[in-house]
């Protein structure tokens, strides 16, 4: 099972959770894990950043393009 939360210091986390069975198919225990997801949620706005930035760069490209293929002194 797997819960994303906000935790009291506004950090978002993720926590999961994992029934251990005995032998008889009873829950034992259960291991918990919790990770803070500031760092991956910061990557992912990083990379939405660089594509927008490279989405604006192919446009200029191609605008590049264009006004070279009007004009053949251009290089």
């Amino acid at each position: 099972m797997n819960i994303v939360q906000e935790n009291f210091n506004k950090k978002e986390t993720m926590l999961t959770g994992n029934p251990i069975f005995d032998e008889h198919g009873e829950v034992e225990r259960i291991v918990t894990n919790i990770r803070d997801l500031s760092e991956l949620n910061e990557l992912h706005n990083e990379l939405n950043k660089a594509k927008k930035l490279n989405q604006k760069y192919e446009k200029e490209i191609q605008k590049l393009i264009q006004v070279s293929n009007r004009d053949p002194s251009i290089i």
